[in-house]
């Protein structure tokens, strides 16, 4: 499913003659100003202003066993 909604923004950004921006720092980062930069420079009219992609962190475990007690963790 990823796959599809990846390849769906990006024909959405082609059509549109826009790029998809990988945001790095989410701290750093504010949506709403980026999308002021843009319409400053483009204007205001109605449409796609800019498509955001971004990586969000999660928690993974590894599992582990342990061969003397036959326990995993």
């Amino acid at each position: 499913m990823r796959d599809a909604l990846r390849k769906n923004m990006e024909q959405i950004a082609a059509e549109n003659g826009i790029e998809i921006e990988f945001v790095r720092s989410r701290k750093k980062f504010r949506k709403e100003d980026r999308v002021k930069e843009i319409l400053v420079k483009r204007g205001e009219q109605p449409g796609e202003v800019c498509i955001l992609s971004a990586m969000e962190p999660c928690g993974s475990y590894k599992p582990w066993h342990d061969k003397k007690t036959t326990r995993r963790y």
